[in-house]
């Protein structure tokens, strides 16, 4: 099976937030420049995980991303599900 890279990235950021403290705030910047892509591209994936309920997203000055839900409770059949469809 080969992924997109959008369901790629994806699977990076919420690998990279389950690593972090829940009550820390991450930035796309910050996990775009870890894995080396476009921050845009980051900001993009940060969207549309929030909207499915992966992450939470608070803005303003200090904002920035964590899981919305427990690292145990993910899978990656049912993220990558979520994110390509069938």
């Amino acid at each position: 099976m080969r992924l997109s890279l959008y369901s790629d990235l994806s699977l990076r950021l919420l690998v990279y937030l389950a690593r972090v403290e829940r009550a820390e705030l991450v930035s796309t910047t910050v996990v775009a420049k870890k894995y080396r892509v476009s921050a845009h591209h980051m900001r993009k994936v940060a969207q549309g995980l929030r909207k499915l309920g992966f992450v939470e997203s608070v803005e303003g000055r200090g904002g920035g991303l964590r899981l919305a839900v427990d690292p145990e409770h993910l899978k990656v059949g049912n993220i990558v599900e979520a994110l390509e469809g069938n």
